[in-house]
């Protein structure tokens, strides 16, 4: 996993990011990785979907394997 893509997941992790905004336009082919490695996803509960990018339990695990949890 690139740091590129780890920055992404952790800007997901921290505060997520909306489906049409600038940072995800700016890094759409890693948010399209990501989502596609179910690492990212806009799912809110069962079959409810929402317009925010968030980390999935995969993510976390992924982050804290690369102990990213504590970059800023």
């Amino acid at each position: 996993m690139t740091k590129e893509q780890l920055e992404v997941l952790h800007k997901a992790y921290l505060t997520g990011f909306t489906l049409q905004s600038n940072f995800a336009r700016e890094h759409a082919q890693i948010v399209g990785a990501l989502a596609s490695m179910s690492l990212i996803s806009t799912k809110e509960r069962d079959f409810t979907f929402g317009n925010t990018w968030r980390t999935t339990f995969a993510g976390l695990l992924k982050l804290t394997e690369n102990s990213y949890r504590d970059w800023e």
